[in-house]
């Protein structure tokens, strides 16, 4: 008999979405554990060893009270432990995160068609690197939040190549897609014009939407008149190109 699947989870918790295109929205978030960047602006570094550990479940939507339960998690109790909160609250999207979660898409596979049926719709926030991994998982076409990591900024060394090919597999599975770039005081300009040459010749109808790095491990996000110049310059490549910042860090919320 096959072990059921598992999922290593870091937390799940009922929250308002702080970026992207659906910023202010009630949202499940499933954080997922396990990512192969080490950003120097990682804001959720409890969120990066994929390994056995406590997860926190919260008990009921916004409560800000937690169980805790042993991960990796059987992708059956996950099912249900989500389910259950969209029974109590209607949700906008059960937003998938990380970590990166594309690093288990076996997991995913199993767990998404479940919060489908139950009539949820799902949005995935990826590092936008792992193209093969976005193919298995079919039911992440709802909406995809694609980050665009900028070597100058995150010190991640992520291939641009690679990202060009996982913004092309987005499209071509039929998903809503975005892009998001945290930008900080370090940028360098031609490489976020760089970026936003390769999505525009992909679909220069999509929206990037740059992101001042909050203030962690000592990057520090520009000024309000290098944000106006920044925007000016990649909207002539880009023209839907719009500034945001971390909103729910304003509000004070995780």
């Amino acid at each position: 008999m096959n072990e059921p699947a598992r999922l290593f989870i870091s937390e799940i918790f009922s929250a308002i979405q702080g970026e992207g295109r659906y910023v202010g929205s009630r949202q499940i978030f499933l954080r997922l554990s396990g990512c192969d960047l080490r950003c120097s602006y990682c804001d959720e570094p409890d969120s990066l060893e994929k390994k056995p550990g406590h997860a926190r479940i919260e008990t009921r939507p916004g409560s800000r009270e937690f169980d805790e339960m042993e991960s990796p998690l059987p992708v059956t109790v996950v099912a249900s432990r989500i389910v259950e909160f969209e029974s109590q609250l209607a949700h906008r999207f059960l937003s998938v995160t990380g970590g990166e979660p594309l690093i288990q898409p076996a997991g995913l596979s199993e767990l998404l068609p479940v919060c489908r049926a139950s009539g949820m719709k799902i949005a995935l926030e990826t590092s936008g690197t792992r193209p093969d991994a976005l193919r298995l998982v079919a039911e992440a076409g709802d909406i995809i939040s694609m980050d665009i990591k900028l070597d100058s900024v995150d010190s991640a060394g992520v291939d641009p190549v690679s990202q060009c090919e996982f913004l092309s597999a987005a499209i071509e599975i039929g998903a809503e897609v975005y892009c998001k770039a945290v930008i900080s005081a370090s940028l360098d300009a031609d490489e976020l014009r760089e970026a936003a040459k390769w999505i525009a010749d992909l679909d220069p109808s999509l929206t990037l939407y740059l992101q001042p790095v909050s203030e962690a491990g000592g990057e520090v996000p520009p000024s309000a008149g290098a944000l106006l110049g920044l925007q000016a310059q990649v909207m002539e490549i880009l023209s839907d190109t719009r500034v945001l910042p971390q909103v729910h860090k304003l509000m004070g919320q995780k």
